[in-house]
């Protein structure tokens, strides 16, 4: 009798266990992020937002600030399990947040957002501010980002529920405060590449950090056609010169470099869905519309540098915004109604399509990404991917 309690006792030992959700992590997530920050040659500080109405009328081709186009954000939950979350962005004491979305809490250099994480994409219909609400109309500095947010939308991100509300991403933008306001030179973050410009159009790039990036930097010229030259990033502490070249526009130059700076984002951690949204935002704004063998209107896609005495360019009305992607106000692409425009003989000139007919491009390190708009979450996620290109307006 002992002996066969023995073996029924090993036998029920033996048996395995049931699985169990203890060995399973309870919030696996990843955050992406993509904008483009926006500098003018002489700005001494950094701010997260596009320039204010005033200063557009005050300085409209010297327009010297620092603006950060969007940024989004999109969650993709790995764990397979809804997650209650918590979001927060901050921004530095020079800056004040003035836009952000979904709605939620803000204060002047903070946005933090309660939300639940569901792993399959939105499958609700949702509906976001047009230029003409009163949300967008009553922005401060006329600039409403928000209503941009259908066109960035992707279909691998991770649906927010937000006071149960489904969004597919998230938006913040901040300003700069007044001059008065802004901390001590020691206290403002700089940027680590330091550009300046010579009258002969040749652009000085130095490297005042202790950073080197591998990926691509492009100085990108728009013209009747848009010329294209690579250049490598400084080593610490070196400098170099890039003059402008007016040389024939090569065809694969211009494809290769839009071709580098998908790459770029694929390298940073962006989805291929995240790095169409990107290229929707900013491509033809960056390089003009693909070469072809004739122009139908030098005039439309001239620069400042080719115009001749008398001659205005046409306002290009499929422009996608002057920095953010195709933000309007109004009705109107911003740079033209929104946000005041020039006359002359030939008709509208949008400035800021002037002002960035010349630009320097490169790709911002994390590090300095995290310094100047430091993201917080809880729980906290497993990877947090920051792409950040900085346009740096040589005009």
């Amino acid at each position: 009798m002992t002996r066969i309690l023995i073996l029924l006792l090993v036998a029920c030992g033996s048996t395995p266990a049931a699985p169990s959700d203890k060995n399973t992590p309870p919030h696996v997530y990843d955050v992406h992020e993509w904008g483009l920050v926006d500098v003018g040659l002489s700005d001494g500080s950094l701010r997260l937002s596009a320039p204010s109405q005033h200063e557009l009328r005050e300085r409209t081709l010297g327009f010297s600030g620092i603006g950060y186009g969007k940024p989004v954000l999109y969650f993709h939950v790995e764990s397979g399990k809804r997650i209650d979350l918590r979001a927060s962005v901050a921004v530095t004491g020079e800056m004040r947040m003035a836009e952000h979305w979904p709605r939620t809490f803000a204060s002047d250099t903070e946005v933090r957002w309660e939300l639940e994480l569901v792993p399959e994409p939105c499958d609700t219909p949702r509906t976001y501010p047009s230029e003409r609400d009163p949300f967008c109309t009553r922005m401060s500095d006329r600039v409403c980002e928000t209503a941009e947010l259908p066109e960035y939308e992707t279909d691998d991100a991770s649906c927010l529920i937000v006071d149960g509300t489904q969004w597919p991403l998230l938006l913040y933008r901040a300003a700069s405060v007044d001059e008065s306001e802004r901390p001590a030179e020691d206290a403002r973050i700089e940027l680590p590449l330091e550009v300046s410009a010579e009258a002969d159009g040749t652009v000085r790039i130095h490297n005042r950090s202790e950073l080197v990036s591998p990926l691509p930097m492009f100085r990108i010229t728009r013209g009747t056609h848009t010329r294209v030259t690579a250049i490598d990033w400084p080593a610490p502490g070196d400098a170099v010169s890039v003059p402008r070249t007016d040389d024939e526009p090569r065809a694969e130059a211009y494809a290769s470099s839009r071709e580098a700076t998908r790459e770029a984002l694929l390298q940073q951690g962006l989805s291929t869905p995240e790095v169409d949204a990107f290229l929707r935002a900013w491509a033809e704004e960056l390089w003009g519309p693909e070469p072809t063998a004739e122009v139908a209107d030098d005039a439309e896609s001239a620069s400042l540098g080719d115009l001749g005495a008398g001659e205005t360019p046409r306002a290009r009305l499929g422009l996608r915004g002057y920095g953010r992607g195709g933000g309007s106000v109004g009705g109107a692409p911003i740079g033209l109604r929104a946000l005041g425009y020039l006359t002359g003989a030939g008709g509208l000139v949008d400035p800021f399509h002037m002002r960035h007919g010349d630009v320097l491009v490169y790709w911002l390190p994390k590090r300095v990404i995290d310094r100047l708009a430091p993201l917080t979450f809880e729980p906290a996620p497993r990877h947090v991917k920051r792409a950040m290109m900085v346009r740096v307006s040589l005009l």
